[in-house]
């Protein structure tokens, strides 16, 4: 009988975002985990990884977290911060790198960190990976390498020509030019996943997050929280702005974020992310393609601003054209502030194929991503709310 072996891994972004949840996976399959962690001073490694993992893993964890040998370093460091002596260790040893871990911050003045991070830090991940003889990596990059580009953005494409709306963008589209360059040598079996927006559709440990669409509802949250204690303070002022709050506690915030209504944008459920990535690590005629990690349905922009401020019991905010350096409200002005990294995505104009991607679904009956659609915001809504601690949200249902 032919036994598959049970693989050895090296992991990086384990206590990240989509990190955790693919630990998990890969514990599952019974795997042997090393998994790169950085020292803080507040806590330990292994307190830091369990955090991460305890509210994903049900029951008895003790057998499965035996599974998990902590190698403390940083992938800013050279050589990852591990000594000569571990990395001896580890040589022949790892059958795969998965780099999950990433810097994903949008504001200018992050470009020289994002440099270091994200297309520094993999540079590092290959000098090391050569150095344990490891040829195979999965490297988690993002479908929004796509820039500024508008139409359809194949799994085959990188450059062409397009423009980058923030230095995170741009970071992550020079570490695929990198990792290009060395896919072209030939002595390496590199896979790339470009997941879209990743967002959490069913677990609550993720909902403190505030990246990308996280970010977005911190700042409707903080707004209406302003508004309300406005209201509390100058109800008459707050009511010359159109500011207002009913007894079910619905805020009313008259504002139109400049956007295209009939604009698109894509996002993507954890569970399909990783329940991808495991069916293409099963064999590696899989290997050396991209992978748009993608929902198939995208999301217009009008409902997405619509539900979402729904989700948040915010009324008559909008989304449609407008030229942000106009006139502004002082309720826009302070939005605006806490929001700018993130208004180009509100103009965005690329769809995603996914041919790569497909393919692997039906070959393994992969179930595809769910919609991300009335009933799956109302409840990332809700979750966040109550885990950031700002009152409760009713359901829409």
């Amino acid at each position: 009988m032919n036994v598959k072996k049970r693989k050895t891994l090296f992991i990086t972004g384990g206590t990240g975002f989509v990190g955790p949840n693919l630990v998990r996976g890969l514990l599952y399959k019974g795997y042997t985990i090393y998994l790169l962690v950085r020292e803080k001073k507040s806590t330990t490694p292994i307190k830091r990884v369990h955090f991460s993992l305890d509210g994903l893993i049900p029951g008895n964890r003790r057998n499965l977290y035996s599974n998990i040998h902590y190698v403390i370093g940083d992938i800013t460091y050279d050589n990852l911060g591990i000594s000569d002596e571990q990395t001896r260790g580890l040589k022949g040893k790892i059958d795969e790198i998965w780099h999950c871990s990433a810097l994903v911050v949008f504001n200018e003045h992050m470009r020289e960190e994002l440099h270091n991070i994200n297309l520094s830090g993999t540079e590092r991940i290959i000098e090391f990976a050569n150095k344990i003889n490891c040829k195979n990596i999965n490297y988690v990059g993002t479908a929004f390498v796509a820039g500024n580009y508008a139409g359809q953005f194949k799994e085959s494409d990188l450059s062409l020509n397009q423009g980058f709306n923030n230095p995170y963008e741009e970071s992550k589209f020079k570490t695929e030019l990198f990792l290009k360059e060395i896919i072209a040598k030939g002595k390496m079996n590199i896979t790339i996943f470009r997941p879209s927006i990743v967002v959490d559709y069913d677990r609550k440990r993720a909902m403190t997050s505030t990246i990308g669409y996280y970010g977005m509802l911190k700042a409707l949250l903080i707004l209406k929280n302003y508004c309300i204690n406005l209201i509390k303070v100058n109800n008459t002022k707050a009511k010359e702005s159109g500011i207002e709050m009913d007894c079910k506690g619905n805020v009313t915030i008259p504002m139109t974020i400049p956007g295209i209504s009939n604009g698109i944008l894509n996002f993507v459920s954890t569970d399909f992310v990783i329940e991808t990535m495991l069916a293409v690590e099963q064999d590696q005629e899989n290997y050396n393609k991209v992978y748009h990690l993608t929902n198939p349905i995208d999301i217009n922009m009008r409902d997405l601003s619509k539900f979402t401020t729904q989700g948040l019991n915010i009324n008559n905010t909008t989304i449609g054209e407008r030229d942000i350096n106009s006139k502004l409200t002082r309720i826009e002005k302070f939005f605006f502030n806490k929001t700018k990294v993130y208004l180009p995505y509100f103009t965005f104009k690329a769809t995603f194929d996914r041919y790569n991607t497909e393919k692997i679904l039906s070959k393994y009956s992969v179930a595809d991503c769910p919609p991300f659609d009335r009933k799956a915001i109302d409840k990332i809504c809700r979750d966040f709310t109550q885990s950031l601690d700002y009152g409760s949200v009713e359901s829409n249902d």
